[in-house]
This record gives structure tokens, C-alpha cells and sequence, in this order.
């Protein structure tokens, strides 16, 4: 009997009809493979005939398809599926639409290795750079004197027990348009769990990622380092799944939700509720 050998890392990509799949699949799972890791496709809300077609497509083996009949796209309630069936005993969050820097997982793993910490990717480099207008109004200034110009913006949280977070909000490279990948997440399986996975209260797109790291650093007291570098294959808001809303709708209704939560001293997830309701009608496809 072959004895089955754990993953070193589980790395999890929720779907729902994005084409570009098939291209990130065949470039990343060379270097997940590598590492011995188990890659994940979680299907929410996606159609299902799409899903088979694009997996065959890709012509990859080895590689976990995992379907949840949900009504409407949930990126949190994807990733607690993952969470779920994952194998490994690291976490990491990765989109449909993101080619892996041939290093960014051994990175990111160093970086927490023996310490309470979680990791973000450092740099998510565009396929077609969008300057912003700052950008454009300074990119003839970029020389081999000045080599960059990075803009952050964060918020800092205070609680009644005296406490502060800061939560990085964004971090662009104005010269390059590069920003960082804070929605990218590595974290220990321990780690995640002990926060009760994402908050599937939160709706298809925004602050999830944050939500997730606030709740690590406020519960866990883990530290928040960066590593890594990706390649985001570039699209507009047309291409998300916000169910007829705008992206800042969606950021500012979940943002909302997040909120009323921490008032109340809540910074667990909803991972145990999610996995509990979803269990019997989880199908996972052979590939």
C-alpha cells in the first residue's frame, strides 16, 4: 500500500467562471508541485459544465476540484471550503487571475517559519501596467538616481482595552503601478483555524483579506511580514463576481458587517458554520 504523503502547502484558488484559469493553472502548479503542495479549485456559485470543461482544458493531473453548490459567489465562504479539505499543514490564498513568482511560496513559508506570524505577498505586478494619474504626471522622473516612488495608506484601529491594529489598506509602487498582493495570504493551519477561518458574512468582494489578517493579529497576536512576488493578469471590475454591484458597494457593505462584529469584541470567523452546512452536498471531481 502506497503510504500518502502530507502536502507541504495547501494552496486554494476560489472559481466562479473565470476563463483565465486554465493559463494559471498550467503556470502554477509546476512550482506548487515542486514544493510538494496540493493546489485546490473551489468552485462557488460557478457554472458547473464551465468548471469540467476548463479543468480538462488545462491538461494538468494531480491538482483538487472541490464544487459548492452556493446561490451567489462568496470568496470567504470558497476559501473555508478549502480550509476544510485542505491537507497541508500551511494555508495560502491565491486568485484565478494570479501567476506565482517562480519563489513566492518557498519565500512567504520562510518568513513565518518558527515564529507566530502570518505572510502577505510583497509585490503584485500587473500583465498590462495602468499608471494612475500621479503615476503618469511623475513616470518621466523614474531614473537610475531615483528608482521609485511607493505610496501607503493604513488605518489604525483603537479598542476599549487599550489595544491598536494597523491594518495596511494599499501599497503601490507609483512609478510601476506594482501594489501589494494583501488579499495573498500564507498562514499556519493552526492559525487559521484558531480564528475560525473568513467571514462568509462578507460578500463577494472586499475586506475579507484585511478582516482575516485583523482578526490573526488582534486574537493571535501574530506579526504581519511580506514576501514574495506575483503577476496579476490585468482586468476590470466587469470581470469580478459583484453580482450586478459596484466594487465599492460591496467594500463598503462588508466593511460595515466587519465592523459591527469587532464592536462587539467578535473577531471570530464563520469556517466551523460554513463547513457544517455545505458538507453534505460538497462533491469533489476527480481531475
Amino acid at each position: 500500500m502506497n503510504e500518502i504523503v502530507q502536502p507541504t502547502v495547501s494552496v486554494v484558488v476560489p472559481w466562479c467562471n473565470r476563463q483565465e484559469v486554465v493559463g494559471t493553472v498550467q503556470r502554477n502548479w509546476p512550482f506548487i508541485r515542486s514544493i510538494g503542495g496540493e493546489l485546490i479549485l473551489v468552485n462557488c456559485a460557478g457554472d458547473h459544465e464551465q468548471f469540467q470543461n476548463l479543468l480538462r482544458e488545462s491538461g494538468v493531473s494531480g491538482v483538487r476540484a472541490v464544487e459548492v453548490p452556493a446561490p451567489v459567489f462568496s470568496k470567504a465562504l470558497a476559501l473555508n471550503i478549502g480550509v476544510g479539505v485542505m491537507r497541508a499543514p500551511h494555508f495560502f490564498c491565491l486568485d484565478s487571475d494570479v501567476v506565482l513568482g517562480e519563489d513566492a511560496l518557498p519565500l512567504t513559508m520562510a518568513a513565518i517559519e518558527g515564529k507566530p506570524a502570518f505572510a502577505t505577498i510583497s509585490w503584485m505586478h500587473e500583465s498590462e501596467p495602468v499608471l494612475s494619474m500621479f503615476g503618469k504626471a511623475l513616470a518621466t522622473c523614474q531614473n537610475d538616481y531615483l528608482r521609485s516612488m511607493i505610496t501607503t495608506v493604513s488605518s489604525v484601529l483603537t479598542f476599549g482595552d487599550g489595544t491598536t491594529l494597523t491594518v495596511p489598506v494599499s501599497k503601490e509602487n507609483v512609478f510601476t503601478g506594482s501594489r501589494f498582493g494583501c488579499g495573498l495570504l500564507l498562514v499556519k493551519r493552526e492559525d487559521i483555524l484558531a480564528v475560525n477561518g473568513y467571514n462568509s458574512e462578507l460578500m463577494m468582494w472586499g475586506w475579507e483579506d484585511l478582516d482575516i489578517q485583523l482578526r490573526l493579529k488582534k486574537h493571535l497576536r501574530l506579526e504581519h511580514v511580506e514576501a514574495g512576488e506575483v503577476c496579476h493578469l490585468t482586468h476590470g471590475d466587469e470581470q469580478r463576481a459583484l453580482n450586478g454591484q459596484s466594487r465599492h458597494a460591496t467594500n463598503l457593505e462588508n466593511l460595515a458587517r466587519a465592523f459591527t462584529r469587532y464592536s462587539l469584541g467578535d473577531f471570530q470567523g464563520t469556517l466551523e458554520a460554513d463547513v457544517n452546512q455545505w458538507r453534505s452536498t460538497l462533491q469533489e471531481l476527480p481531475v
